[in-house]
């Protein structure tokens, strides 16, 4: 059964969807429950034990009702959660936050599906502006839903700013105080793995960045002229797919007015024309693949591009290819087959690189294991043992190095 990952935190005060292979495991213990087992061998240290004790007692966690009370209101919750669209719905946490608490909510969403990525943000959102407090928000939430929660914390403390509505970066008198308040403030938590938590890594701090700069700015191409504060290609670039995460509602209505037939090539030419690494666009857009038809006609349109941009649409034809794959593994050897040896590479990376723990990595390292292609292989095998938002990728590096 899963633990939840135990939070320990040195954080400077002051500072698409669910899972395509839905497994069903519920939550057994908590880190806090963890860390008290610790104490009992010895393990924990004073500090760690004052900090979950602290949390512990929180309110939030454990919300005010019990035994009786508490189960008539967790069916009410769960009867409410049928009725709602989770990714951008947040009176049902308000409403339900101070009866059942932090971890019944989070125990009962991951119970249905522990990828649920997409369904927790709006409860991190709440969480931070009831505590108004960073240290204690990333307490709560600890690593639930693929750090979706925490996410939503972030994306709230970062969208307190109220920075100027323009294309800064050209501001021949340089930013504002309080862009220049900001950008210290977004460096200064992302500036290594270890700062935030364990197993939360410099790109997903930055994809949570870029979640904030969207709800700041409203519109795609402020949102990416703020993630440029970040000075690194790769930090930028995690940074737009938060933003594109954010404001996919209102480019999905845009993209759904178009026939169905072509919303595809409508999605590829919006993530064209609004990244210069497309692939942090597509995977919000395109969906999964369904046939090897839709892989092939995606990388043909990648095959027109050069540069990164080319690059990164080949990427993105590996992400698009995943859950295909995951569910054919043989088919593995007709997916990257477009391309220069390092377009395919690309899509290699983009194919097998996921972020920690998602319940499709263990199909796909079967799949990797069937590729016919040797130097391939190679790559593939060294990209099932990184994560997603690790900056130091040398593959996906190629489309952060080429003009």
């Amino acid at each position: 059964m899963r633990r939840w990952t135990l939070v320990l935190l040195a954080i400077p005060i002051g500072l698409w969807s669910t899972s395509p292979w839905g497994l069903s495991v519920y939550a057994e213990d908590s880190a806090i429950d963890e860390i008290m087992e610790m104490a009992d061998d010895g393990e924990a240290t004073s500090s760690q034990l004052e900090d979950q004790a602290t949390i512990r007692n929180h309110p939030l966690w454990q919300g005010k009702l019990r035994r009786q009370e508490q189960s008539i209101r967790m069916r009410e919750f769960i009867t409410a959660l049928k009725k709602i669209q989770m990714r951008t719905e947040r009176s049902l946490f308000q409403e339900f936050i101070d009866d059942l608490g932090v971890r019944r909510i989070v125990e009962y969403i991951e119970g249905i599906n522990p990828f649920c990525h997409g369904e927790l943000h709006a409860l991190g959102s709440i969480i931070r502006e009831r505590t108004n407090n960073l240290e204690t928000s990333f307490q709560l939430c600890q690593d639930a839903c693929t750090y979706a929660c925490l996410h939503g914390v972030l994306k709230t403390h970062f969208s307190d700013y109220q920075i100027e509505q323009a294309d800064f970066s050209l501001n021949e008198g340089g930013l504002t105080l309080e862009t220049e308040r900001l950008k210290e403030d977004v460096h200064q938590l992302c500036k290594e793995d270890s700062i935030v938590m364990q197993d939360f890594y410099r790109g997903n701090c930055a994809h949570a960045v870029g979640h904030a700069f969207a709800n700041i700015a409203q519109n795609v191409p402020t949102a990416k002229e703020y993630c440029t504060l970040f000075e690194e290609a790769a930090m930028q670039y995690y940074c737009q797919s938060g933003l594109f995460m954010d404001l996919r509602d209102e480019i999905q209505k845009e993209l759904t007015s178009h026939p169905v037939g072509e919303r595809w090539e409508t999605a590829v030419a919006f993530c064209l024309d609004n990244s210069q690494w497309p692939s942090a666009c597509l995977h919000f857009f395109l969906g999964h693949a369904t046939d090897l038809r839709q892989i092939d006609a995606v990388a043909l349109k990648c095959t027109e591009l050069k540069g990164r941009s080319r690059l990164s649409c080949f990427f993105g034809v590996g992400t698009f290819s995943s859950a295909y794959v995951a569910a054919y593994p043989k088919e593995v050897n007709y997916t990257c087959q477009y391309g220069s040896l390092t377009d395919r590479k690309l899509c290699v990376s983009g194919l097998f690189l996921r972020k920690k723990g998602h319940s499709g990595a263990a199909a796909l390292k079967v799949a990797c294991q069937t590729m016919r292609d040797e130097e391939l292989k190679s790559v593939c095998q060294d990209q099932t043992r990184r994560y997603l938002y690790q900056i130091d990728n040398p593959v996906m590096g190629l489309m952060f190095d080429e003009g």
